[in-house]
């Protein structure tokens, strides 16, 4: 019989946690590094989503929107339209309404780079070419969205949810990852919520110039193109167009 104030040597403690949108909680054990439970990673969660009423970005928020497209305040954006959410924590990292609208329909994903310290790489099928985006800044990966391989759809229907692409921990420039790192160096060169209306503005006009060039009849009144007008190029346009706004190489080098 233990002395009171005695620890069971055979007993093992741990903390633990369970989800209340589970219809039955399973308990779990629990860190600092407790993936998309810790912080606001919950908000790229399928059980959540599927059960929450999550923020739709420019619907009922305070988000700003750009010709309908929603520029999340508090992401950060590659200038490739690849966004970055962290906390301080765990962080996350998908395209953008921008890009979303433009690729219209996705027919495979690809994952480049699955964990380990990297830059995120994924490659999109789209119109029989294979498009690669690279973030422009290393991270710790500690997991992908899979269920993108096999329902590519969502990353067009919810580009800021339940289509995110990476999960990742923000690592310091030239050192191995430490657990929970400052965000700078992940942040590095990316354009911030407050300058991403201005910036997402430019972009937008500069694509509707973009296709205004390529074909004058198309948007011969002024306006913008249509969300499927990536169906009617050519493969040569379509690379054309893949080069100029979301290639790896337009993510370093542009300033706001």
């Amino acid at each position: 019989m233990l002395a009171s104030g005695d620890k069971c040597p055979l007993l093992d403690e741990r903390p633990v946690r369970y989800c209340s949108a589970a219809s039955i909680p399973h308990y779990v054990p629990w860190s600092e590094q407790a993936g998309q439970c810790g912080g606001s990673g919950h908000q790229f969660c399928d059980l959540w989503l599927s059960v929450a009423r999550p923020r739709v970005p420019g619907q009922g928020s305070h988000d700003p929107t750009v010709n309908g497209i929603a520029v999340p305040r508090d992401l950060w954006y590659a200038p490739n339209h690849l966004w970055l959410q962290t906390d301080g924590g765990a962080c996350h990292i998908g395209i953008d309404g921008f890009l979303a609208r433009i690729l219209a329909k996705v027919d495979q994903i690809s994952f480049v780079t699955t964990s380990g310290v990297h830059q995120p790489s994924v490659v999109f099928s789209v119109c029989g070419v294979d498009w690669a985006m690279v973030f422009p800044n290393k991270v710790m990966i500690t997991s992908v969205n899979n269920y993108l391989r096999h329902a590519p759809e969502r990353l067009i229907a919810d580009p800021y949810g339940a289509g995110w692409l990476f999960e990742a921990w923000p690592v310091p420039s030239g050192k191995a990852p430490a657990g929970k790192e400052e965000a700078g160096a992940a942040t590095c060169g990316l354009i911030n919520g407050e300058q991403g209306y201005a910036w997402m503005k430019s972009e937008v006009d500069r694509i509707a110039d973009f296709v205004h060039h390529l074909d004058p009849t198309t948007l011969n009144d002024g306006g913008y193109p249509s969300d499927d007008f990536i169906q009617h190029l050519s493969r040569e346009e379509v690379l054309r167009l893949m080069h100029e706004f979301f290639a790896p190489h337009a993510a370093w080098g542009m300033a706001i």
